[in-house]
């Protein structure tokens, strides 16, 4: 017999079973999501995956490439522990930020203070930072290199460049999986050389043939891989890590 009691989700960063206090963690992005989890919530929210040239533009807007930038437009990023204040909260910051007004500030392996761990969202945007200072990209996206990596579409395969912009329609089929035409490994398409094609009305986005990390994550221990143009692969979002995560886009 199924079960029809609707799920409830909270927050519980210090894991005493009491959810949603003020230093639960709400504010940190949410991590061990799976490419198929991200098409779910995209989907339901009535967005799409950003595509990785999208992922680009936000980093480098209408500027000329930078070799070995990051998204903030520079080559050198801060390079010691973040100290934390007010851990965990929406108040969650680092601690003055000292380095030199050329690096950026990047979460990162060499700046995460423990466990390769996220910090708050947008957590370097402070009222007197500017886009160094900041980490942010060329239009004020913020985090688009380091703390969690990001999930695109990919144009190195066959699954990515059959990707046609559609977005989410706010439903989900009856297994609760993402089932919008020629998203990423719908139909289960796990086959990186086959082209994702449309809705077949049974299996929605089941793997994720056609997708691949950018922009780095605060488990990455080199700092090059959390540059612009660094790819990983073109099978991530397979399984739940701590890095991966992923933002939405809409297309008008």
């Amino acid at each position: 017999m199924s079960n029809t009691t609707p799920a409830v989700y909270s927050s519980d960063l210090d894991n005493d079973l009491v959810y949603n206090e003020t230093t639960d963690g709400e504010w940190i992005p949410c991590n061990y999501l799976t490419y198929m989890d991200l098409a779910a919530f995209l989907d339901w929210s009535a967005l799409r995956p950003m595509t990785e040239m999208e992922f680009e533009k936000g980093c480098r807007g209408t500027v000329f490439p930078v070799n070995s930038e990051n998204a903030a437009g520079t080559v050198a990023a801060a390079s010691t522990p973040y100290t934390i204040i007010n851990a965990g909260t929406a108040s969650e910051a680092v601690s003055p930020y000292t380095g030199s007004v050329l690096n950026a500030n990047i979460t990162y392996n060499a700046t995460s203070p423990g466990a390769a761990s996220p910090l708050r969202v947008g957590i370097h945007a402070t009222a007197s930072a500017n886009r160094i200072s900041a980490g942010a990209g060329y239009y004020g996206a913020l985090d688009l290199s380091g703390n969690i990596e990001e999930v695109c579409v990919t144009t190195g395969c066959v699954a990515g460049r059959s990707f046609t912009g559609v977005s989410g329609d706010g439903t989900l089929n009856a297994a609760g999986d993402a089932d919008e035409n020629f998203w990423p490994g719908i139909n289960g398409n796990a086959v990186t050389t086959v082209a994702n094609t449309a809705y077949g009305g049974v299996t929605g986005v089941t793997s994720n043939a056609g997708v691949t990390g950018r922009g780095g994550s605060a488990g990455y221990t080199g700092f090059n891989l959390n540059k612009v143009s660094y790819r990983t692969n073109s099978t991530v979002g397979g399984s739940r890590v701590n890095i991966s995560g992923g933002r939405g886009v809409k297309s008008f």
